[in-house]
């Protein structure tokens, strides 16, 4: 920290009384906030240490782990743990200020600041966000693995899960086939201000996913629990209130009493509740997750959904068992004499996997004739998104259109008409976003380029697009740009971002492109 900074800080902490009351925390509060809104974060950071040395109230303490990681200060990063972890805080307060230290990337801090009072772990009023962070540390990529187990069993020992007690189901998924040559990976280029090290990041990563891909290269198990209760968020609970299924949240409150009350009955059903909502994840887990259902021999089993599950859900399940395809609305709880599940774990998108007879069929929809203009360079808008969206996202959207693309928003159309535009076109680009998860219904020979915010926590998961564009064949093009990866806020250097999007459509767009 500069000595100019913290003489600044400690000129204005000296101008207030002792921070042992409300009204002095609040002042100190305001003013570190005003700091912070005028990209003052090294005086900030002074002023906060100084107040924090007296009284470590939560408000301070927060604005002091925001104040260090927008000043890039490790001195005062490492001094901010150390007083989150030796003040006496109330539980809630613990986890949230664990949860920044998370969302930053500094896990080891995170578990450290969340286990230094072990009270936290049976505190009801901050229990969600003790397991929030614990399942952040537990499925980050740049975690220790050992930090990774710890987190996970932690997690476990707090829900208090046992997994015991299914049978096999009498249902299999389609065997699998032999892989067909892929192309090659991903090629990369970088943002003039993106991390100098972040293609090999990401060249990493996707080989070490391409490497856990074929060790799941096996047809899934599918399991049946008898006599239980569901729910929305896919909790699965026995009459005796033991959870055999957590999703890594406690059991919802509002379902313990819908299940003590009057739970709707269903005989035999098909699992398809929890984190259905996001578009990639239905397509690319849940719908390979139940393949199985759709094949020959399988029974017109109920596919239970979330009571507000989009409409694309429904939409996708028509489109592959009919019109009258059985469904069944779950909400607070739902009573199951015979639960078909599949450990989505397990499922990957894969055009020669378990599921891989489904996918055909969703794309095929694609050729049916109708439908809105098609166009052969479609740029996929995030226009509609309340998250990721790149700062200077209109600078982006018209380099896209000077090289030739339509730009559309797919959220406004239905399924089908989604499926016919991304299967008509001959090159399909984006910022990363769930649109991009059609990629698995475009023809043969089609391109794709993606930007992708560099954000390496999650960088397995957000591969996830380039990866589906190697396993159908599609050469894909990943244009990394920095990130703040806190705050998820980025933007794209446009003569950079035009130049590449030129040299790939030259050499990589299908000829008449």
């Amino acid at each position: 920290m500069d000595e100019a900074a913290t003489a600044r800080g400690a000129a204005r902490a000296s101008a207030h009384p002792p921070a042992a009351r409300g009204a002095g925390v609040a002042e100190l509060a305001a003013e570190a906030a005003a700091l912070i809104d005028t990209g003052d974060h090294a005086a900030a950071c002074a002023l906060l240490l100084t107040a924090t040395a007296r009284h470590a109230a939560p408000p301070l303490l927060r604005r002091l782990v925001d104040a260090a990681f927008l000043s890039k200060d490790g001195a005062a990063l490492r001094l901010a743990v150390l007083r989150t972890i030796e003040a006496e805080l109330p539980g809630r307060a613990r986890a949230g200020i664990a949860w920044q230290f998370m969302r930053g990337n500094r896990l080891r801090e995170a578990y450290a600041v969340l286990t230094a009072d072990p009270a936290i772990l049976q505190d009801v009023s901050a229990r969600r966000q003790v397991i929030a962070t614990l399942n952040g540390i537990g499925r980050s990529a740049v975690a220790p693995e050992d930090l990774r187990w710890a987190s996970r069993a932690l997690v476990r020992r707090i829900l208090n899960v046992d997994e015991s007690g299914w049978s096999d189901s009498p249902f299999r998924f389609a065997p699998e086939e032999p892989v067909v040559a892929a192309p090659p990976p991903p090629r990369i280029g970088l943002d003039p201000l993106a991390p100098a090290d972040a293609a090999d990041v990401v060249r990493r990563t996707l080989l070490q996913a391409e490497r856990q891909h074929q060790r799941l290269r096996n047809a899934p198990d599918v399991r049946v629990y008898t006599d239980v209760f569901v729910n929305r968020a896919g909790q699965i609970w026995r009459r005796d209130g033991v959870v055999v299924r957590s999703t890594g949240i406690p059991l919802l409150e509002d379902s313990a009493m819908a299940a003590l009350d009057r739970a709707p009955v269903v005989n035999e059903g098909v699992l398809a509740t929890g984190d259905t909502g996001n578009f990639n994840h239905w397509f690319a887990n849940w719908l390979p997750g139940i393949a199985w259902r759709f094949e020959p021999g399988v029974p017109d089993l109920p596919i239970l959904l979330r009571d507000d599950a989009p409409r694309f859900q429904a939409a996708s399940l028509r489109l592959l068992g009919g019109a009258d395809v059985p469904m069944a609305p779950v909400g607070a709880a739902a009573f199951v004499r015979r639960l078909h599940v599949c450990d989505r774990g397990s499922v990957r998108i894969d055009p020669g996997g378990a599921g891989r007879r489904l996918m055909e069929r969703l794309a095929a929809a694609g050729d049916t004739p109708g439908g809105p203009p098609t166009a052969d360079r479609l740029f996929i808008s995030r226009r509609d998104s309340r998250r990721r969206r790149p700062d200077n996202e209109p600078e982006i959207e018209e380099a896209f259109v000077r090289q030739g693309f339509t730009p559309v928003m797919l959220s406004s159309l239905d399924l089908v008409d989604q499926i016919r535009l991304v299967r008509r076109a001959s090159v399909i680009a984006g910022s990363h976003g769930a649109g991009l998860t059609l990629l698995f219904a475009a023809r043969p020979g089609a391109v794709a380029y993606e930007l992708l915010p560099f954000m390496p926590a999650t960088l397995p998961v957000r591969i996830c697009m380039a990866r589906m564009s190697r396993m159908f064949g599609h050469p894909h093009r990943l244009w990394i740009t920095p990130c703040d990866e806190r705050t998820e806020t980025w933007s794209a250097d446009i003569p950079a971002l035009e130049a590449d999007l030129r040299g790939f459509l030259a050499e990589a767009a299908p000829s008449g492109a």
